[in-house]
């Protein structure tokens, strides 16, 4: 059997490693040996087997001295470029350092195959070595392989020139790190997806970056099954699930002022939400927690979610034909919440802006057309559990090691 090696490198909460979760379960039921390089091994045991080894993946640190001033902020990404820009990818030398340690971690494993989820660094060092190469992702992380790549939203296009110089100056720089390491060098930033398969956790409808033909899309990644059991609370008005992990301070305290008047039955999981507040949402129209709920029973009875965008939670709702009010707070929520309207599943909320909420539910409430659509969506893909997405995930990978193995 083969040695396995799933490699997480950006990003937080908890999507990334309970999207690898199921597919470790899986390859370690047919037989193959599975470690992870994780970007955060404290909470991986929740969601990894026990017989997967854990390996904290190696780190950026970069020599690019700090704007000063509490004025300072990021500079406005426009494409995935300007998201390796931001890690450090536009820093030769400490790049370089980075490679060369995921390269020797590559070359202790020995893998037969990796499987890189939102590990472009991962993907760089890999260059050149011999195992299969399998990028699983959402789309956002997976961006289409065009030169130069695309913007992230239509709005934050550039002009073509722009975008090709800026994608060129941080090609140079990637090539030297590379050089340094005696790797063979892109031509492109699409070729760091130069892989045996991509494979993107959502459908067409719902990739950030629109439907496209060079990838295989393998279903969305969510749990029904973890989180406290809770019921909708009794009554007669629509029931309404809430997950929010609002951004912007004051954001949870307009939340509650909202649901605690708002004419609907409300299960709400804040995260960000403190004792008190959730103390004030102990009413008999609301039923309130910082912890996950068990989605099993809930997509089956609620009748509106809302959330930061339809990966993960989202999803789990969306696939049960139960439409979506959408509050992005990030522009990988954002890119996903367009493609849930573009739908016809789904409204937006203003990014941290939850001031109108009971009236936004209120309406989409009151278009059947939302929920038409989102049942086109269950009909459609709701059929796969986590079982089946987890087998349709890891017979690709095996029809990746055979193809390699066929090759060499």
């Amino acid at each position: 059997m083969a040695r396995v090696l799933l490699a997480w490198e950006l990003g937080g909460h908890f999507g990334h490693v309970s999207a690898l979760g199921p597919i470790a379960a899986e390859l370690l039921r047919r037989g193959h040996e599975v470690l992870a390089a994780l970007n955060n091994i404290q909470d991986a045991p929740r969601f990894l087997p026990r017989e997967v080894d854990l390996l904290p993946t190696p780190r950026l640190v970069s020599t690019r001295p700090r704007e000063a001033g509490p004025s300072a902020k990021p500079a406005q990404p426009h494409s995935y470029g300007d998201l390796l820009t931001a890690i450090g990818h536009g820093e030769p030398e400490s790049l370089a350092i980075l490679i060369r340690s995921w390269r020797a971690l590559l070359r202790v494993i020995r893998p037969d195959l990796v499987v890189f989820e939102s590990a472009p660094t991962a993907m760089l060092a890999s260059r050149d070595l011999p195992f299969a190469k399998v990028a699983f992702g959402s789309g956002y992380s997976i961006p289409p392989r065009t030169t130069p790549l695309p913007p992230l939203l239509p709005h934050l296009a550039l002009p073509f020139a722009d975008a090709e110089r800026r994608e060129r100056s941080l090609v140079l720089g990637i090539n030297e790190a590379l050089r340094k390491n005696e790797i063979s060098p892109i031509k492109a930033l699409c070729d760091l997806f130069e892989l045996d398969a991509t494979l993107i956790k959502s459908v067409p409808e719902l990739d950030q970056y629109g439907a496209r033909k060079d990838v295989e899309y393998v279903g969305p990644s969510y749990t029904l099954e973890t989180g406290g059991e809770v019921d909708f609370p009794a009554g007669t008005a629509p029931r309404v699930f809430l997950y929010l992990r609002p951004l912007q301070h004051g954001a949870v305290e307009a939340i509650v002022r909202e649901l605690a008047a708002a004419p609907i039955r409300a299960i709400a999981v804040l995260p960000s939400a403190t004792n008190e507040q959730i103390a004030r949402l102990r009413l008999p129209h609301v039923k309130a927690s910082t912890q996950p709920a068990k989605l099993a029973g809930l997509t089956r009875t609620a009748d509106l979610a809302v959330c930061q965008s339809a990966v993960g939670t989202g999803a789990a709702f969306l696939f049960a034909g139960v439409p979506l009010v959408l509050l992005p707070t990030t522009l990988e929520q954002e890119m996903s919440a367009r493609r849930v309207v573009e739908a016809g599943a789904g409204v937006i909320m203003p990014a941290n802006q939850p001031g109108s909420l009971a009236a936004t539910i209120e309406r989409a409430l009151a278009r059947p057309a939302l929920r038409d659509n989102a049942r086109k969506l269950a009909a459609k893909y709701g059929a796969d559990d986590e079982a089946a997405r987890a087998r349709k995930v890891c017979d690709r990978l095996e029809r990746a090691l055979s193809e390699r193995a066929r090759a060499s």
